[in-house]
């Protein structure tokens, strides 16, 4: 561990406290590997009273949320709070939902008056908290640097015994039991230091005085593996879980160790046989393969993996050098910030990054889905990015690319539910005696076969899936086709049959195939503004009333596309399948 901080870099966002933070904690990211930090600031302002209100910002879900620190310190001081009354009061500290409520710790954070507070939870101070002879190792490792808080049952005791050891000015961190290690300052780079230093102190003790477990001969994980555990997970929780797998060689032999009872359920391949039915199963624990953490979205289900991988290590790390203090320790809290319509949902959408693509892309992350874009445009994963998605480059005609893709899905986040087939493209129009032979090849092969071989190796985990379902992007030309527009008509009119087949094949496994046909969606790469004041110049017609050209005079935008896409796949839907949808504002040639 070697602390990254840069005086210059840090000196570009000093004069803003809340990008200060985000600086710390990602420099500390940068410093210290794999183990997660939980960074708070306080800042004071003066409120249209004429009086001066502290605030802690705490992250949440990629941003910082204030919340009312006098409020919390009186929080924190409540012994009478009834635990299940806790969110609820924490929420009302920043006028959040209950849904969005912080942890519990954030009574810690409040309590310290030192500007800057970190949270670390490595398996060494983990273990060093949560250790027989807690008390002489801390003075052995860090002196008068580190104090340590005795353990208390409620979060009120837990408060006072924080602030009673806050008197010495010497003090830079305090071992809590259960929770790791808080280290705090005034001081952003101060702050830092400390928790570089205080958790490489606690990692140099334990590397020298313990031994490693050599984990056992890893058993390849076969994707088909994963995304059964994760249906089987997600159906006994009763609604869609994202799962991440911890292969790692500690968590592997975590796994297959005495201690792996502890740290969740148990399975030896056979689900329904090994866990119980009332066996915990946010954690799983698969000897020879690894630690399953499951959450509702990918961040959630990753710090459930990462926290058994750390609380089995610490156990470790402590047994073998004393004894571990059997307490219980509560995990990961839920960070989703929304129950969406697809929360947990997996979703791959084809062709994403412009126009339907990226709109139902888009509205499938508002939804809630856990969204991977897959696009030939080499920008994807930077386009994703923006909405909060997973974008992945792919040429969806290469079969082995789209092979490729199907399996990192699976392995990122154990399964897939919801595909919406939307790769295509418009080649140069013409008559057919006109045609080039290449444009006609060129849009069977996207506008079709990519469906196809997209289909093929997305089947097998699609019936895998939660409520599956499967939705093409066709267009109104399958129903009215236009002159000069063969290639394209043929190659969607042919999509249209390959969804129909494809609902009759897939209806006995649960899977819904239906099919979007969209008509004048002006709001995409294909129609720029010349070609528009072209096309309503032909008709006689202002450009607004060309964009509203249909029955219900109203303008069709990919947005439109995106928001029937998620509908399709909610509930609302669950009784659908073989369906042709027009999204086109009505259209007298189709009707």
């Amino acid at each position: 561990m070697q602390s990254q901080w840069n005086n210059e870099d840090a000196a570009k966002v000093e004069n803003d406290l809340l990008s200060l933070r985000a600086y710390a904690t990602a420099t500390f990211s940068k410093s210290v590997t794999g183990v997660p930090l939980w960074g708070t600031v306080k800042t004071t302002s003066r409120d249209v009273f004429g009086e001066d209100r502290t605030h802690l910002f705490i992250p949440q879900v990629g941003k910082y949320i204030g919340l009312d620190k006098e409020r919390l310190v009186k929080l924190g001081q409540l012994d009478c709070l009834p635990s299940q009354e806790l969110p609820l009061q924490l929420s009302l500290c920043g006028e959040l939902q209950p849904s969005q409520a912080p942890t519990a710790d954030t009574l810690l954070h409040a309590a310290i008056p030192s500007r800057f507070v970190d949270q670390t939870c490595s398996s060494a101070t983990l273990a060093l908290a949560n250790h027989t002879n807690v008390k002489s190792l801390t003075a052995e490792i860090f002196g008068n640097r580190v104090a340590v808080s005795p353990s208390k049952k409620s979060r009120a005791e837990q408060v006072k015994a924080i602030l009673a050891l806050l008197d010495s000015s010497e003090l830079e961190g305090i071992l809590v039991p259960n929770l790791g290690l808080l280290t705090f300052s005034d001081e952003a780079n101060e702050c830092h230091e400390r928790t570089v230093t205080l958790n490489a102190a606690a990692e140099a003790y334990f590397e020298t005085t313990s031994t490693a477990t050599e984990p056992k001969e890893a058993t390849a994980t076969q994707t088909m593996e994963i995304a059964t555990l994760r249906q089987f997970v997600s159906n006994k929780k009763g609604h869609a879980l994202i799962a991440v797998h911890d292969e790692s060689a500690s968590s592997r032999s975590l796994a297959g160790s005495e201690t792996a009872q502890s740290l969740g359920a148990v399975t030896d391949g056979n689900h329904e046989g090994s866990l119980s039915s009332d066996a915990p199963v946010h954690t799983i624990l698969w000897p020879n393969k690894g630690i399953f953490g499951f959450g509702q979205d990918k961040r959630e289900a990753r710090k459930v993996a990462q926290f058994a991988t750390q609380i089995g290590e610490a156990k470790l790390l402590a047994n073998a050098t004393g004894g571990w203090v059997e307490t219980t320790i509560a995990g990961p809290e839920a960070c989703s910030s929304h129950e969406g319509l697809l929360q947990g949902k997996i979703a791959l959408v084809s062709g994403s990054a412009a126009g339907i693509g990226l709109a139902t892309a888009t509205t499938l992350t508002e939804a809630g889905a856990c969204v991977i874009g897959a696009d030939i445009n080499p920008e994807i994963n930077s386009i994703m990015e923006g909405i909060g998605a997973l974008g992945i480059t792919v040429d969806l005609t290469q079969e082995a690319q789209v092979e490729a893709l199907i399996e990192r899905i699976i392995r990122e986040f154990g399964g897939l539910d919801i595909v919406v087939s939307n790769a295509g493209i418009f080649t140069a129009g013409a008559y057919l005696e006109d045609m080039e032979q290449n444009n006609w090849e060129r849009s069977m092969a996207v506008n079709l076969t990519s469906h196809q071989v997209l289909l093929k190796h997305a089947i097998p985990f699609v019936k895998k899936g939660i409520d599956p379902t499967i939705i093409f992007i066709g267009s109104r030309n399958v129903n009215a086709p236009g002159a000069g527009a063969a290639s394209y008509s043929c190659a969607k009119a042919a999509l249209t049959q390959l969804c129909r087949v494809a609902a009759l094949e897939l209806a006995p496994e649960g899977v819904r195939v239906n099919i979007i046909h969209p008509d004048a969606v002006f709001d995409t790469k294909l129609w720029t503004k010349e070609a528009l004041e072209r096309s309503a110049e032909r008709y006689g017609i202002t450009v607004e009333q060309y964009k509203k050209r249909n029955l219900m005079k109203t303008e069709i935008t990919s947005r439109s596309v995106g928001n029937t896409v998620v509908a399709l796949a909610s509930d609302a839907f669950a009784k659908t399948t073989g369906a042709q949808i027009p999204v086109d504002g009505g259209n007298d040639r189709i009707i």
